[in-house]
């Protein structure tokens, strides 16, 4: 288990001392991969999406839809960590760039890409989403999966839609609590921790809140929110098999097709913003 050393709240931090602290943790999970992972852990199929587990099957699932046919398509993955999705995207046809604030894990992300035979179609970024100084236009897709929450969401946002394409989109699937403070309060205060441990990498994730949501939507011309899983935050407590997981998705599936209200209450929020031609 890591030991954080910068258990700060995330409203103290300035947002260099929030790449600063993200860096450090990710750099240390990388030593851990490079030390640790043999080439099976590093290889993907192309036919298949690397999902990271069941849960996030459905929501990345759509979120990967959104984005169509990856051939020709030039792709910026903000947030690319381990580079599952960036060679993923690379070995089906796309020309890709990959951004994170840890070279730790850009590291990692290399070593994939030469091993599935792609690292020379893939351009590395050391450098956060906010600053990110490529020309304006440079992107069809900007494409992030559970990363936007560790932004600026402002600053990111405004930037993602500069570095956009006239018609170019956006999608980002990121975990949601649309509650009061005292919730989330309640959900990270020892004495619920202590029996259901709030399992975060860094100490300066959060949620999307609604403020969030709006602030990073703002910029783009289109947005359209397709939210998932109400029961399934289960799996914030406790596993389950594979076949309670699937009838729980049936349920919740059904549930947020027929009752718009339970959106407040959902998991997770794939956001598909777009760039008007």
């Amino acid at each position: 288990m890591l030991e954080h050393a910068h258990a700060h709240d995330h409203g103290q931090l300035t947002l260099e001392e929030r790449h600063e602290h993200e860096a450090e943790t990710y750099d240390e999970l990388a030593k851990l991969f490079l030390e640790q992972w043999g080439e099976e852990e590093y290889l993907l199929d192309r036919a298949t999406p690397p999902f990271p587990n069941k849960e996030h099957v459905s929501f990345l699932g759509y979120a990967l839809d959104q984005i169509g046919p990856l051939e020709g398509k030039r792709i910026l993955e903000a947030g690319t960590g381990t580079g599952n999705l960036l060679v993923w995207f690379a070995m089906n046809g796309a020309e890709v760039v990959g951004n994170d604030v840890s070279a730790g894990v850009m590291e990692v992300a290399r070593k994939r890409a030469s091993i599935n035979g792609v690292l020379e179609g893939v351009d590395f970024v050391h450098q956060p989403i906010e600053s990110l100084d490529h020309p304006a236009g440079s992107f069809d897709v900007v494409f992030g999966n559970v990363v936007a929450h560790h932004f600026d969401v402002g600053r990111a946002g405004r930037n993602i839609y500069r570095l956009l394409k006239p018609g170019g989109v956006a999608v980002f699937s990121e975990p949601v609590l649309f509650a009061p403070d005292w919730v989330s309060k309640l959900r990270t205060s020892s004495a619920v921790t202590r029996y259901f441990p709030d399992v975060k990498h860094s100490p300066d994730e959060r949620a999307f809140s609604r403020r969030m949501l709006t602030e990073f939507s703002e910029p783009f011309d289109s947005v359209d929110l397709r939210y998932f899983q109400i029961l399934g935050r289960v799996q914030n407590f406790a596993q389950v098999s594979d076949e309670t997981w699937a009838r729980i998705e049936k349920v919740d599936t059904w549930l947020l097709d027929h009752v718009p209200w339970l959106y407040p209450v959902s998991r997770w929020v794939v956001m598909t913003m777009r760039k008007a031609d």
